[in-house]
């Protein structure tokens, strides 16, 4: 009786484990990239991972759906992203709406702070709370290879990779290239 209530208990154990492994994995499976729509002028693209998007040397913007506390990080650099990506680490990247577009992975945080109407930061007024929808649109662009990070003009930036992090879902990565 012993011996066959030790082979049921590690039946069920296999059993068990099988079924961890399988809702691991289909967990995993379940995970989506981060939604993100790019708008410019007339057009609407919704990038999927490893996607290539073609943008005339222009502003454009970024929409997210992000409810109340909830964050995204925004990392664009030239070339392949390094091993370690530190523009997702505090001092580094984005986390919130700028107006710059950053163009190297070692990126630091670095925005205008233009004067708004009735004396708000430039960065809440892209904030829509009715549909929480989050805007980003970079206006200005700077090249942070620099020290201290330079302004340059849209016909002078290079084309460039995004990468999009959000909590709970997988990273976006794509590449911007300008039609000229």
């Amino acid at each position: 009786m012993v011996r066959g209530s030790s082979e049921l208990l590690d039946q069920a154990m296999r059993i068990l484990i099988a079924c961890l492994l399988a809702l691991l994995c289909s967990q995993l499976v379940l995970a989506e990239p981060v939604p993100v729509t790019i708008w410019q002028k007339e057009k609407r693209i919704r990038p999927e991972p490893g996607d290539t998007i073609s943008l005339q040397r222009s502003p454009f913007t970024f929409v997210f759906q992000l409810k109340q506390d909830e964050h995204v990080g925004l990392a664009a650099g030239v070339g392949s992203p390094p091993e370690k990506l530190q523009a997702f680490e505090p001092g580094h990247g984005m986390a919130g709406p700028y107006d710059g577009l950053l163009l190297t992975w070692d990126a630091f945080h670095y925005f205008n702070t233009e004067e708004s109407p009735n004396d708000l930061p430039p960065r809440l007024l892209l904030w829509d709370r009715r549909n929480d929808l989050y805007y980003w649109r970079p206006a200005t662009v700077y090249d942070n290879t620099h020290r201290p990070a330079k302004e340059i003009q849209w016909e002078d930036v290079p084309d460039f990779m995004v990468i999009i992090r959000k909590d709970g879902f997988e990273d976006t990565a794509f590449k911007i290239e300008w039609v000229d």
